[in-house]
């Protein structure tokens, strides 16, 4: 395990909260997305945002997975405005992303020079943020691993909570569900680690999932930047349900990432369509087409609901 320390502020960070997008209630987003080419990914894109709202209108569980990426580059106003708005009913994340939120609430910052810091054995030895988690998951042991985070985040009435996805979700309801590999997060490295009890609690998160994938025929499964464990998670809790005879389709699937890979391929966009939905891959950067994509699901929600911009 990690025997140096080194304080977070003492520990030079890459992103702060000042850096994080901005979600504006009166900008027009679905003017720019009308101004996009109704062709390839153009008609894809607005048919998307079209979609996302008709099937949410109609009932349908709108759910997310996603990779460290999204968190850590500050596309929480976005999140926090469509759990706010009850548009997406669960998020499902990794331990990575874990860690930058927990050091965006409490500290304004994250994600340390990895390629700077290692060779001087001095990366993953600020210590104070993964205790807060490891240390949070044996306090509130028995509970799931995003539930126990997010409450002992609120708890704390952390600096930037209004930057925080889990606080966020906390307030509003929303569950946040953790599935992480062992050995693959920094706070697995530290003393403070107590894997069993770590491991039961994303085991938790594992089975809650499963239970909202029951009831995903009509909705929406949306990946953002998790190129492996998510879809992976994904398609198990997929298995689960429809072996024990539920019965899941007519689904819409995106993957939104910067490449074409094949587990995002194969579990996000083929697996929608062979129960009876539909799939679809935006190729592009999170910090570009996320602001877009959500913006334009937002206004388009509430004008539909008759809220007024």
């Amino acid at each position: 395990m990690i025997t140096r320390k080194i304080g977070i502020e003492d520990r030079e960070s890459k992103v702060n909260v000042k850096d994080f997008s901005k979600y504006d209630i009166n900008f027009d987003y679905i003017k720019m997305i009308d101004m996009m080419p109704n062709i390839l990914y153009g008609k894809d894109f607005k048919y998307i945002v079209s979609e996302i709202v008709r099937r949410k209108n109609n009932g349908g569980r709108f759910i997310l997975t996603m990779g460290a990426h999204v968190i850590k580059n500050g596309l929480q106003p976005y999140l926090k405005h469509m759990m706010k708005e009850r548009i997406i009913d669960c998020i499902a994340v990794n331990g990575a992303t874990i860690i930058h939120d927990v050091e965006f609430a409490l500290y304004g910052k994250t994600s340390e020079d990895v390629d700077k810091t290692l060779p001087l054995g001095k990366y993953a030895c600020t210590n104070e943020p993964l205790d807060f988690i490891n240390n949070a998951i044996i306090k509130n042991h028995g509970k799931r691993y995003g539930e126990a985070i997010a409450e002992e985040l609120y708890n704390v009435n952390p600096s930037y909570k209004n930057h925080s996805l889990l606080v966020s979700s906390y307030e509003e309801n929303i569950p946040v569900t953790v599935h992480f590999a062992i050995g693959n997060d920094i706070n697995h490295i530290q003393n403070s680690f107590d894997v069993e009890k770590s491991a039961l609690a994303s085991y938790k998160d594992f089975m809650f999932f499963i239970d909202m994938v029951k009831d995903l025929s009509g909705g929406i499964l949306m990946n953002c930047g998790s190129a492996v464990i998510l879809p992976e998670v994904f398609l198990k809790a997929l298995a689960t349900v429809i072996n024990q005879g539920h019965k899941v389709k007519n689904y819409l699937g995106i993957n939104l990432d910067f490449l074409s890979q094949y587990r995002l391929n194969q579990q996000i966009i083929n697996k929608a369509k062979i129960l009876g939905g539909e799939g679809y891959n935006l190729i592009g950067c999170h910090e570009i087409q996320i602001p877009l994509l959500f913006g334009g699901i937002l206004q388009e929600y509430r004008e539909e609901e008759g809220f007024e911009i």
